[in-house]
C-alpha cells in the first residue's frame, strides 16, 4: 500500500470553459480530501501479498538532570529479507529529540513491503547532541550503524509496527575528559495486527497487536550490538579515537563476589577488563590465577 500526499493549498487556475470546470471538479476534488485526511491510500498492484509497516521512536519516562535536550539524528532505517537483503524503508535524514518524546513515538519509517518474515532491522546514527547547562555538545558514538537480530513479521493488507524505545539513562555516559558518549540501550517491540493512532505531527501512539519480539538491545564501546549489553559502571576513556573504560584492579586480596540465579558473579571493579558485564562462575583457584595473570599483563 502506497501512501500519496495531496497539497491542500495548491490553486487551480486553468483557462478557458472547459479547463474552468475541470479546474473546479479538481477543486472540489481536493476540498473533500482534505476535509477528511491529507493522505490518501491506494493499492500496490502486485503479484506478491503485501501489507505495511510503521517503525516509531520514543524515549522512556527518566528525567536527565541537567539536560535539557538530547538530539539523535538517523540517516536510514532498513530491515533484512533472506531473499532480497537489506530493503530500505526509511531513508531521509531527520533529527529527534528524545526528551520530546516521553509520551508520543515519532514515525522514522512507514512502507508497503512484501508479506514474508524480515530476521533482522538496521537504523544509521549519523551525530548526537547534548544540550545541557554549558552548552551544545556533540556525543561521541562507538559505531554508526544499529543493528538488531529481531524479528518483524509482515502479513497480507497487515500493519505491523516497530517501536525503538531508546533508554537514556543507560545510553549516555561522560568520559575522563567530560565529552558525551552516546552507546545506545534501546528496548526494540515488534508486533502484528499494530493500532496505531496519530497524535500530532509526524507522531502517533502504537498499541494493542500481537507481539513479536520485545527485547532490549544495547551497544559496547567498541560498537558491538547485542541483547543486554550494558557498558560497566567504570571510568570511560577515549585515547586516540579509541573508547574504552579504564583496566583496574583495586583489591586483589578482596574477592568482593554476588550470586545471581545461582551464578557466582566475579565483581567486575576487581578483575574483569572487559567492556561488557559477563556472567561467569569462579572458585577461589581460579580467581586467584586470574587475578595473577591480570596483574602480569
Amino acid at each position: 500500500m502506497n501512501v500519496y500526499i495531496i497539497p491542500c493549498d495548491r490553486q487551480v487556475t486553468p483557462g478557458g470553459e472547459r479547463m474552468r470546470a475541470l479546474g473546479l471538479l479538481l477543486a472540489a476534488i481536493l476540498l473533500v480530501a482534505c476535509s477528511e485526511t491529507t493522505v490518501i491510500e491506494r493499492e500496490t498492484v502486485s503479484d506478491e501479498p503485501r501489507g505495511r509497516v510503521i517503525m516509531t521512536i520514543t524515549d522512556d519516562l527518566v528525567d536527565l538532570r541537567g539536560i535539557s535536550s538530547l538530539r539523535i539524528t538517523i540517516d536510514n532505517v532498513q530491515v533484512y529479507s533472506e531473499e532480497d537483503g537489506w530493503i530500505t524503508v526509511g531513508g531521509d535524514e531527520e533529527t529527534y529529540d528524545l526528551l520530546q518524546l516521553r509520551d508520543v513515538e515519532a514515525v522514522i519509517a512507514d512502507q508497503a513491503l512484501e508479506a514474508e518474515t524480515y530476521t533482522a532491522m538496521r537504523m544509521d546514527l549519523s551525530s548526537v547532541e547534548v544540550v545541557d547547562s554549558r552548552g551544545t555538545h556533540n556525543a561521541e558514538l562507538p559505531a554508526e550503524k544499529y543493528t538488531i537480530n529481531a524479528q518483524l513479521i509482515i502479513e497480507p493488507e497487515g500493519l505491523s509496527a516497530v517501536t525503538f524505545d531508546f533508554i537514556p539513562e543507560r545510553s549516555l555516559h561522560i568520559a575522563e575528559d567530560g565529552t558525551y558518549v552516546f552507546a545506545p540501550v534501546v528496548r526494540v517491540t515488534s508486533r502484528t495486527d499494530a493500532v496505531v493512532q496519530p497524535v500530532r505531527g509526524d507522531t502517533v501512539i502504537v498499541t494493542g497487536g500481537n507481539i513479536v519480539a520485545d527485547v532490549t538491545y544495547g551497544m559496547t564501546l567498541q560498537g558491538a550490538v547485542d541483547v543486554n549489553v550494558i557498558v560497566p559502571d567504570r571510568p570511560i576513556i577515549i585515547d586516540n579515537g579509541v573508547i574504552r573504560v579504564e583496566r583496574t584492579i583495586q583489591d586483589t586480596t578482596t574477592y568482593n563476589t554476588t550470586v545471581y540465579n545461582t551464578t557466582t558473579v566475579v565483581n567486575r571493579r576487581n578483575v574483569i577488563n572487559e567492556d561488557v558485564t559477563q556472567n561467569n562462575t569462579y572458585d577461589n583457584r581460579t580467581l586467584r590465577s586470574r587475578v595473577n595473570v591480570t596483574n602480569e599483563t
